[in-house]
């Protein structure tokens, strides 16, 4: 399952890769952590690789309930401003909580480099976790 998952994620997310002789100014990389409310069943964490992105980039994320799709909107020295999509999961809260009410599954953050950036299924018994890190490319 975990073999699969990862796989359909990676095969998704080949779309980012740049093509053509351009290089690409940012690279994405993600981790997929699935998780249980049972400190005991933690599963490790996955990762899905890293990626060339140039603006306007789209990702998708393949989770056990659906998807999320990001969309690089805009670069800068020092931030990645991304819209997220998704259908059951949110951002991970600063203070490590979720909004478990939501019902923002599009939105747009701001992403400082090198910073995780975290979106996680909006449960609290068992779910999936994407990790996403952002790095510029110096030239």
């Amino acid at each position: 399952m975990k073999r699969i998952a990862m796989a359909l994620a990676a095969a998704m997310l080949l779309g980012l890769c740049a093509c053509g002789q351009e290089a690409a100014p940012v690279t994405l990389s993600v981790v997929r952590q699935d998780w249980t409310g049972r400190p005991v069943q933690q599963m490790e964490p996955i990762s899905l690789g890293a990626y060339a992105l140039k603006k306007r980039s789209v990702a998708e994320s393949e989770t056990w309930d659906g998807n999320a799709k990001i969309t690089l909107k805009k670069f800068d020295d020092n931030t990645v401003t991304v819209r997220f999509q998704t259908k059951n999961m949110v951002e991970r809260n600063p203070n490590g909580t979720i909004n478990l009410m939501s019902d923002e599954h599009d939105w747009v953050a701001v992403i400082p480099y090198e910073e995780p950036y975290e979106i996680i299924t909006q449960t609290m018994d068992a779910g999936t976790s994407f990790i996403y890190t952002f790095s510029k490319n110096n030239f």
